[in-house]
């Protein structure tokens, strides 16, 4: 299943952070007035990584899907090491093999972002990011088998530059073979700058499900334990908004919901205390955004 083009449409609008907490008969006013305590900066700070890891799955099922269609005597010279990167504000998809004898990767498929996509590409990109990234992936394989081989799902797996040069590793549940979304538990790993050295690492977090989304259903994550939705579990919202009535997370709390304001495709995190009714809070949110007055009420809870 491919990224719903909606989402890199719309995640630009959830720049500023917007709590409602109301229940049936509250007005807007009291919307307005009331103070929350959910904690918007480590939200953000999630969903800022959501984002990334949102773009970067676009990228790896586009290509490869265009993988599967070169010739058989191709994809026989791939190897599972294979991972997307930017480059000068470009997407670009490396599948290969990492010669660990020699310390490097070797590209067997590049495939690069323009304006109708991505097609093959020979233009080089710099070695040492390349061998830095394969390297990572090389490094933590063993873990990585250690932690996930035994639940029984696939994971896709996401690689990026720190601002601090080192290089940080994901590994998230996959849609499955029978059709199926697993979700609710997330690994993340650290590793030095040419990717050798383990710096961060923990066993994944969260519980294992899987689910099957249909426009039928509500998709609410459970999450009672923590206050603020995991990287993972943001990630999966966003990631099955569409196909699904609505989909949210159930927070210790709040529930995290992501919803239409506008009814016209332009969807945002609600935050809605549970003890408030939240059809009632979400019809609030969309009158303040027909009214005009959805951005003066986010910017006074920065």
């Amino acid at each position: 299943m491919r990224l719903p083009a909606t989402i890199l449409a719309t995640y630009c609008l959830l720049v500023l952070p917007f709590a409602s907490s109301v229940s049936a008969g509250e007005d807007i006013e009291s919307l307005e007035n009331e103070t929350p305590d959910f904690d918007f900066a480590a939200f953000m700070e999630r969903e800022e990584v959501a984002l990334w890891l949102l773009r970067y799955d676009r990228v790896a099922w586009q290509t490869t899907e265009l993988v599967m269609q070169e010739p058989p005597e191709v994809i026989e010279r791939l190897t599972p090491i294979w991972f997307c990167m930017e480059h000068k504000g470009a997407w670009h998809a490396l599948y290969g093999q990492f010669d660990s004898e020699k310390d490097e990767y070797r590209t067997v498929l590049h495939y690069s972002e323009n304006s109708k996509g991505f097609s093959r590409s020979k233009k080089a990109l710099p070695q040492a990011e390349v061998n830095s990234f394969a390297r990572a992936f090389h490094t933590l394989d063993k873990r990585l088998r250690e932690l996930l081989g035994g639940k029984g799902v696939k994971f896709n797996t996401y690689v990026r530059r720190l601002d601090d040069r080192q290089i940080e590793v994901w590994a998230l549940p996959a849609w499955q073979e029978d059709g199926q979304l697993a979700f609710g538990t997330e690994y993340r790993a650290v590793v030095d700058g040419e990717g050798r050295g383990v710096l961060e690492d923990a066993p994944p977090t969260g519980i294992l499900k899987k689910g099957t989304p249909s426009l039928e259903m509500d998709w609410i994550i459970p999450n009672e334990e923590s206050d603020v939705p995991s990287v993972g579990d943001i990630f999966t919202t966003m990631l099955v908004h569409d196909s699904v009535a609505r989909a949210g997370i159930r927070n210790r709390e709040y529930l995290s919901a992501y919803v239409d304001i506008s009814e016209a495709g332009a969807f945002r995190w609600v935050h809605i205390h549970r003890d408030h009714d939240v059809d009632t809070a979400i019809e609030a949110m969309r009158r303040l955004h027909t009214e005009g007055r959805l951005q003066k009420t986010a910017e006074k809870d920065e």
